[in-house]
Formats: structure tokens, C-alpha cells, sequence
């Protein structure tokens, strides 16, 4: 095949570093999912919705050929953090925490991952965000050390 080709959804999660609830200011919040929405399709990843609550995000993408997922979320985190510690929000300290979730989604089920991401405040009314991390793993089969996930 002379072309490379793909369709490729990822919804990837990780939150503020001990989940500081460092964006609680809607505007704020969303001025920053706008930038990481930049950092998002400069590394070929195209942002479906960022959403999320003051203490973890959620983003749904099309996956890049070129750039892992590792990749593109190291750049999203770093590049975000700088850019939110510059701006006048009293927000020095901010940061992502070290790792993140990414799971796979198919064609079919992108409206209901893009519906899940926008009703993250209706959810997380009756769901905190670990117990929510914690039902991704067991959906997703995902074997994993509940110590060196809460930094």
C-alpha cells in the first residue's frame, strides 16, 4: 500500500498531581483544555472534547500515525503545565500527576465515550474520580497497583 492510513480513537485520563483541585475556576479549566486541545493536533492527535472536573481531565482524540500516546500525552501535560503556571492564576505549584490511563475505543462507541465526557460534573456528583479510575481499570481488564497510581 503507498499510503499509511489509520482511524484510531484513544480516551486517555490523568489528573493534578495529588489531585489538587487546581483548576477550579470553569474558565480557567477551559482556557486550559483549549490550549492542550493546541498541543493536541500539533502532535497529530485530534481532540474530539477535553472535559474533565478541577482535578483530572478526560480527553477523547483520534490517534496520530506518527507519535505514540506516551508521546503526546508527556507533551500535552508538560507544555499545559508551563503554560498554566505562566498565567496569573496564582497556580505555581500546579501539575499532572506522573502517569495516565489510555484506553482504546471503537468507531460504535465514540458518541457514548464523547457523552461520558461532557457529563463529567453530573457524574462526579455521585462518583469520585477514584472510584471512577478504579471501575476503567476493572472494565478494561487493566492489571494494576492501586499504590502507584495516587500520586
Amino acid at each position: 500500500m503507498p499510503q499509511s492510513l489509520s482511524c484510531l480513537f484513544v480516551h486517555a485520563i490523568f489528573s493534578t498531581h495529588n489531585r489538587i483541585r487546581f483548576l477550579d475556576d470553569l474558565a480557567q479549566r477551559q482556557a486550559t483544555y483549549a490550549y492542550m486541545a493546541g498541543i493536541s493536533k500539533h502532535h497529530g492527535f485530534t481532540p474530539i472534547l477535553i472535559n474533565g472536573m478541577s482535578d483530572h481531565l478526560h480527553i477523547l482524540a483520534t490517534q496520530s500515525r506518527t507519535v505514540t500516546i506516551s508521546n503526546w500525552v508527556g507533551q500535552m501535560k508538560t507544555r499545559s503545565t508551563l503554560w498554566v503556571k505562566d498565567q496569573d492564576w496564582g497556580s505555581k505549584n500546579f501539575g499532572w500527576q506522573h502517569g495516565y490511563a489510555a484506553y482504546s475505543v471503537s468507531v460504535s462507541d465514540v458518541d457514548r465515550v464523547r457523552q461520558y465526557i461532557s457529563d463529567q460534573e453530573s457524574h462526579h456528583r455521585k462518583q469520585s474520580f477514584q472510584d471512577e479510575y478504579r471501575q476503567f481499570m476493572r472494565e478494561h481488564d487493566i492489571q494494576w497497583f492501586e499504590e502507584f497510581v495516587w500520586d
